[in-house]
């Protein structure tokens, strides 16, 4: 097998894996910013421009179909299609308002969210009741 063999089933070895480790990933974040207190984890619905839903399964999670849809703006140019919510969001419970942190492919782990960041993107309240342990009791795969 030659050289250039090798690095194409690499590459495509690690586009078909990447996207499944990615559940790990995020399951392992969530866990460690909840550190012990109650979260849920919120994606973006994609029948509701600008809402979240809670995820079902852990299967939700992975790069393929984990992301921040673009909604049109009804403009052209710079206004035409617009990107308002996140690819996912974890919602920890702190006692007083909750602490929101969204989810960064770039960073490969959950950015903290001010206060005013939350307002801006319409997190208010959260679609999902927060948990302790919360990606612990998800099933692998949805209905």
């Amino acid at each position: 097998m030659g050289r250039r063999t090798k690095i194409i089933i690499a590459v495509i070895t690690v586009a078909i894996v990447w996207p499944f480790a990615e559940i790990g990933i995020i399951a392992a974040q969530a866990q460690y910013y909840a550190n012990g207190r109650p979260y849920c984890i919120e994606v973006s619905s994609n029948d509701r421009a600008m809402y979240y839903r809670s995820i079902t399964s852990l299967s939700e999670l992975n790069g393929f179909t984990l992301f921040a849809p673009y909604i049109n703006g009804g403009g052209s140019g710079s206004t035409g299609s617009l990107q308002w919510t996140f690819n996912a969001v974890i919602v920890i419970a702190t006692g007083s308002a909750p602490e929101w942190r969204n989810w960064s492919y770039w960073h490969q782990h959950f950015d903290w969210l001010t206060r005013q960041q939350s307002k801006v993107t319409h997190l208010y309240a959260p679609e999902c009741q927060p948990q302790v342990d919360f990606v612990l009791k998800l099933p692998l795969f949805g209905k």
